[in-house]
């Protein structure tokens, strides 16, 4: 975990001195050799030398351009949810166990599937034709496969100009790339200037605003608590995902403040000895309120002398009537290709 919080603190710049200089120098070696090559595979792609596959069933990918935290998985179910109509099998990349258990505890029933692949064509191939539509979680960069919408997600907040491709910076791949996407939904900030910048790269993107709304608080066997039941407790939080700030922000929203945070990497797995500790920091503090996240909550299977509460909130796309029914309409997007 030292490595990764090291590296994480790094790129985020909150790392100084002489010998993080040195480090940086390497890493942007490293970075200029991976824009090399993830441009030249796009390039091969662009100019047809590498094929994506078309496929009869409606295929939409639900992406980002840099690693971390902008809401891919939530705005997945939410897609889902608003299709009810529709048999839709979900393909992930086969990594991060929290998100497909995320997603097939959110979609039960018989007209969706969750699949989880590293080879998602594979996937896409075996599929039978009862199946109306695909979405592909973290499918901007998977090109196998020629998709009818292409859904990006940025954060706002941390916004794309001046950034590094990776390992140096956050970039998963140039900024250019957007535009081969259909749709960026810019999460967590009303930030104009970034979809101003957004429309000069590609002045057809379609550009929705998006933020988690949070609502309740709701314990693991289900009961459903109002915000104003913590107001006058000692609390503490515990985060592992991609962008913890915008968990924070939502607790501090509903007027919650943390009296102690236990923030770790995206997809940790926390071990027993370490929640033994967060418990035993909590309990000497006379805290016995624990606030995680829906993600979280698969984390904590050990049993505890706290009480865990997930904070529930809701993805609201701006404005969503129009995004709904653009993705209803997802054929029609076939022509924009």
């Amino acid at each position: 975990m030292f490595f990764r919080k090291f590296y994480i603190d790094l790129v985020e710049g909150r790392k100084r001195g002489s010998f993080i200089i040195f480090i940086k120098l390497f890493l942007f070696l490293l970075s200029l050799l991976y824009r090399v090559v993830v441009s030249l595979r796009n390039y091969l792609y662009d100019k047809g030398f590498l094929k994506s596959r078309k496929f009869n069933i409606r295929v939409i990918s639900v992406g980002n351009i840099t690693w971390g935290g902008t809401g891919k998985t939530s705005l997945v179910i939410k897609l889902a949810k608003s299709l009810p109509d529709f048999k839709i099998a979900i393909l992930l990349r086969g990594y991060g166990q929290d998100e497909v258990d995320l997603i097939k505890n959110s979609l039960r029933g018989d007209s969706c599937k969750v699949f989880a692949s590293k080879n998602r064509l594979k996937i896409l191939t075996s599929l039978s034709s009862d199946y109306d539509l695909a979405i592909f979680d973290d499918g901007f960069q998977y090109r196998r496969v020629k998709k009818d919408l292409e859904i990006v997600l940025v954060n706002g907040k941390e916004g794309l100009k001046r950034r590094f491709l990776l390992p140096l910076g956050k970039l998963r791949e140039p900024i250019n790339s957007l535009k081969r996407a259909d749709v960026v939904i810019i999460m967590h900030s009303l930030n104009r200037e970034l979809g101003s910048f957004l429309k000069k790269i590609n002045p057809k993107l379609r550009i929705f605003q998006g933020r988690y709304i949070p609502q309740n608080l709701r314990d693991l066997r289900g009961k459903i608590y109002s915000p104003r039941d913590f107001l006058n407790k000692e609390i503490a939080c515990f985060s592992a995902i991609g962008w913890p700030e915008g968990f924070l922000n939502s607790l501090k929203e509903l007027g919650l403040l943390p009296k102690l945070k236990f923030i770790y990497p995206d997809h940790y797995q926390l071990k027993e000895e370490e929640f033994r500790k967060i418990e035993e920091k909590c309990l000497s503090s006379a805290i016995t309120d624990l606030i995680i996240t829906e993600k979280d909550k698969l984390r904590f299977k050990f049993p505890t002398q706290l009480s865990l509460f997930i904070l529930e909130a809701e993805l609201q796309i701006n404005p969503e009537e129009e995004f709904l029914n653009l993705v209803r309409n997802v054929s029609v997007f076939k022509n924009l290709k």
